[in-house]
């Protein structure tokens, strides 16, 4: 508004300066629309200078904005595969963990008359393990999720029965039982990771 009214009034105090100019003669009547001619022309390169600057600048915020997509797409893939890792090997290192104190417990103990503490040390070291799982996924937030929020905890269950029906299982022998947990657990935990990976990426 304040420029519409400026430029009316410029507009009105110029009629009046060229109308005083022709009533005083033509010589002051030709300056005047030499210098209104050079006040127009000033006014137009600013206008553009100020659109190029402005073009300019858009472009600018472009490229930038661009670069930073960029940066952010190549941040959230590294993300994904640093999630990815992070789920198996965290499965990885509880499997390794629980394999082998079964396998130490089968090879040391008295499996017998230690049954209630090897019982009560299973479910320790596998609910201990599943946690160690849940806080090092917690790590990782991916589209909005934790992931560690796609783990189960009748997992915790699952493992637990295994490892305590393989021990104390009489028809197997000592390495049948070793191989058999081993290769249980393991198909067991790469199934879980592979869930967790599936659901979370």
């Amino acid at each position: 508004m304040d420029n519409i009214g400026g430029s009316f009034l410029f507009k009105y105090e110029m009629d009046n300066i060229i109308l005083y100019a022709l009533k005083e003669g033509l010589t002051p009547a030709i300056i005047v629309v030499i210098y209104l001619l050079i006040v127009k022309l000033i006014d137009s390169k600013r206008e553009k200078a100020n659109i190029k600057i402005t073009n300019d600048l858009v472009a600018a915020i472009n490229k930038i904005s661009n670069f930073l997509g960029n940066i952010t797409t190549n941040i959230i893939d590294k993300d994904r595969d640093k999630c990815r890792c992070a789920i198996r090997q965290a499965f990885l290192s509880s499997a390794s963990t629980i394999i082998e104190f079964v396998t130490k417990t089968i090879i040391n103990n008295h499996i017998n008359t230690n049954r209630d503490n090897i019982i009560n040390n299973v479910e320790h070291l596998v609910n201990a393990e599943y946690y160690n799982i849940y806080n090092s996924l917690s790590l990782y937030t991916i589209d909005g999720n934790k992931v560690n929020e796609y783990l189960k905890e009748e997992w915790i269950k699952e493992v637990e029965k295994d490892a305590i029906d393989i021990i104390f299982n009489e028809k197997l022998d000592k390495e049948t039982k070793i191989l058999t947990f081993n290769n249980r657990m393991t198909i067991k935990c790469q199934d879980f990771a592979v869930y967790v990976t599936n659901k979370a990426l």
